[in-house]
C-alpha cells in the first residue's frame, strides 16, 4: 500500500447541481469545504475570496458547518495590520468516516475506511474465490456490512469501484467477469445501511483517484489500466468523461490486430489480449524467451490505441497503471514513442506517459473521492 496513508490533499472535481435553493446551498458548502481542504485553514474573509461568494453568505454557510461539527476555529491568524486578527477554520479530518471499496481485482474483494483526507484507517479483504452473481454480491454485502462495523464515526457515504459499465452511479449494466447484468449494486449490498452509496467503473474511480489525490499538475487526465484487463478513465477541464452510454474509456475491445487470435467479446485482435496484464502472463509463460518482444508489441498496440484518443482529447498527462514488473521505464518510453511517432508535433507536443504511484489503490482512493465529490455539501 503505497502513500494512502497520507494522500496529498484532495483536489475536487467540479460539481454540477441543479438550481434548487437546497441544491445550491449544497454547492455553496461544498465550495468552502473544498477550498478548506486544499488550501486551510483559511479565515471567513479568506473563503470570501476563493469561493466569490459573499460575505455574509460565507458567514452563514461556516455557523452551519461548525454546528455540524464539519469543521472548527483554531485560533487567530498572526496580527499584519491594525484590527481584529481573524479566526482560523480548519476541517475537522476525522467528522465523518467514508467506506470504499474495489471490486476489480478476481481474486479478492478490498475495502477501506478512511477519513476526509482519505487517510486509510481501517481495512478489509474477502476472497473471490470463484464467486459470482448473486455469490458475488453476497460477498460484497458481508464485506460493506464489516467495514461499517469498523467504522468509528458519522458515514459520509460509501463509494464502490467496480468492473463493468456502470449507469448512474449505481447500477452495473454489464459486468461480465463478475455475471452481472442490469444489476442495481447499491440497493443489492447495502443491508441495513441507509446512507448513500456512489458506484463507478473501476478505471473511472482509478483516474478519480490519481487526479485528486496524487498532485497532477493539469486539469485534464488519461489514466489506463492493465491489472485485471484495459480499461481507461478520462478527465476533462476538471470533470469525468463518461459519455451517454456510461462506456467511454472502455478501450480493451478496440482491434489492434485484425488477424489476432479471438477474444472473449467475440472480436479478434482486441487490445486487452495484446496488453493487458493477465493475457501478457500467460504470453510469457508459453514463451519465456520471447519477452523483449512481447512487451515490444504490448507497447506499440497500447500506443496505437492511444494515439487517437490524444489526439481528439487533447490530453497530455497519460498514466499506465499496471505490475511494475510489465509496465517497466522501457515500457512507458516505447508508449510515448509510439504515440509521437502517429500524430503531429501540434498533438503530441508535452506529452508525458508515466506509471501510476502507488497504483493498487487508486481505485480505494478514487472511490472516497468519490463520495467526497458528491457529498462534501454535508446535508
Amino acid at each position: 500500500m503505497a502513500n494512502t496513508e497520507h494522500p496529498s490533499p484532495l483536489r475536487a472535481l467540479r460539481v454540477t447541481e441543479n438550481a434548487s435553493p437546497e441544491r445550491s446551498r449544497k454547492t455553496n458548502r461544498t465550495l468552502l469545504l473544498q477550498a478548506l481542504i486544499q488550501h486551510g485553514p483559511l479565515s471567513r474573509a479568506d473563503l470570501a475570496r476563493q469561493s466569490s461568494l459573499s460575505k455574509p453568505l460565507v458567514s452563514d454557510l461556516v455557523g452551519e458547518l461548525l454546528d455540524k461539527g464539519v469543521i472548527e476555529q483554531i485560533g487567530t491568524r498572526r496580527r499584519t495590520s491594525a484590527g481584529k486578527p481573524a479566526t482560523m477554520l480548519a476541517v475537522r479530518d476525522d467528522s465523518f468516516q467514508i467506506i470504499a471499496l474495489d471490486l476489480s481485482d478476481e481474486k479478492r474483494f478490498t475495502g477501506v475506511v478512511t477519513n476526509l483526507r482519505g487517510k486509510v484507517l481501517h481495512r478489509a479483504e474477502a476472497s473471490v474465490a470463484g464467486r459470482a452473481g448473486e455469490e458475488a454480491l453476497a460477498l460484497v454485502a458481508d464485506l460493506l456490512g464489516r467495514l461499517i462495523q469498523l467504522s468509528t464515526a458519522p458515514l459520509l457515504g460509501v463509494g464502490i469501484g467496480t468492473p463493468g459499465i456502470v449507469e448512474s452511479k449505481r447500477v452495473v449494466r454489464l459486468a461480465s467477469s463478475l455475471r452481472w447484468e442490469n444489476v442495481d449494486l447499491a440497493t443489492s449490498v447495502r443491508g441495513d445501511y441507509r446512507g448513500v452509496i456512489h458506484v463507478a467503473n473501476d478505471a473511472n474511480a482509478a483516474v478519480l483517484g490519481m487526479y485528486a489525490y496524487r498532485g497532477v499538475e493539469r486539469s485534464s487526465l488519461l489514466l489506463v489500466t492493465l491489472e485485471h484487463g484495459i480499461g481507461a478513465g478520462l478527465i476533462i477541464g476538471g470533470s469525468l468523461v463518461e459519455g451517454p452510454q456510461f462506456a467511454a474509456g472502455e478501450i480493451g475491445h478496440i482491434v489492434v490486430d485484425d488477424y489476432g487470435d479471438r477474444c472473449s467479446c467475440g472480436l479478434r485482435g482486441c487490445l486487452d489480449l495484446m496488453a493487458s496484464a493477465p493475457n501478457l502472463r500467460l504470453r510469457l509463460e508459453r514463451d519465456p524467451s520471447g519477452r523483449d518482444r512481447i512487451l515490444s508489441e504490448a507497447s506499440l498496440a497500447l500506443g496505437r490505441a492511444l494515439t487517437p484518443m490524444i489526439a481528439l482529447t487533447g490530453v497530455k498527462d497519460v498514466v499506465i497503471a499496471g505490475p511494475v514488473d510489465l509496465v517497466s521505464d522501457h515500457f512507458l518510453r516505447a508508449v510515448e514513442e509510439t504515440i509521437v511517432q502517429r500524430s503531429i508535433p501540434a498533438v503530441n507536443a508535452g506529452l508525458r506517459v508515466v506509471s501510476a504511484p502507488g497504483g493498487e489503490d487508486l481505485v480505494l482512493l478514487g472511490a472516497a473521492a468519490m463520495v467526497l465529490s458528491a457529498e462534501l455539501g454535508v446535508t
